[in-house]
């Protein structure tokens, strides 16, 4: 169990692990594929908004593939519905800041640069992600980034700018520069030295 829930039980998809939880569903990783699973607030799909966040989330993979996982298939149950996504062979961006060792300068720009591409390439799209954490970022071996969970994603052009999207938008952005303030000055110090 984990934060008072059982690990999900999804037919063909064993030895899922955690790598992020969240109040209205967690981030699994097996060898197969990557797993968001949303726990069920209400009685219907669109009381957890979960159609929506398929359908960003297969537009995104579908137009996008360098930066989103591609989806695979949805899986329901009477308790959680998952959205099953290629595995992508990654740590996320938290993992990869705190075990920084033996990391080159060249590699740590790929993942500044991919990391740059991806949200702008999802605002290109016209979504905010509006949830752009360490642990919704995830870099791969080659390091290049993949982002990941669009719960809270909406598309740009359904969001009056004077009902948010000016800040959801700056919301994405600060946190893309803290990101990469965190890979390039804080926890690589030595990457910008002569």
């Amino acid at each position: 169990m984990y934060a008072g829930r059982p690990i999900p039980v999804i037919p063909n998809y064993d030895n899922l692990i955690l790598i992020n939880a969240g109040p209205e569903g967690d981030t699994f990783i097996s060898d197969k594929s990557i797993v968001k699973v949303f726990h069920f607030t209400g009685d219907t799909y669109e009381d957890n908004d979960f159609i929506k966040i398929c359908e960003i989330s297969k537009f995104l993979s579908d137009k996008i593939p360098l930066y989103v996982p591609l989806i695979y298939e949805i899986y329901t149950n009477s308790n959680f519905v998952a959205l099953i996504m290629e595995h992508v062979d990654s740590v996320t961006l938290g993992e990869f800041i705190r075990n920084k060792a033996d990391v080159a300068s060249k590699d740590i720009a790929t993942v500044v640069v991919s990391l740059c591409n991806a949200i702008g390439n999802i605002h290109k799209m016209g979504y905010v992600h509006s949830d752009f954490h360490r642990g919704n970022i995830l870099v791969t071996r080659d390091f290049k980034v993949k982002i990941i969970d669009f719960s809270c994603s909406d598309v740009i052009s359904s969001v009056d700018p004077g009902d948010g999207l000016t800040p959801r938008i700056y919301t994405d952005y600060c946190l893309l520069l803290h990101h990469l303030a965190d890979l390039i000055f804080n926890n690589f110090p030595n990457c910008c030295a002569a």
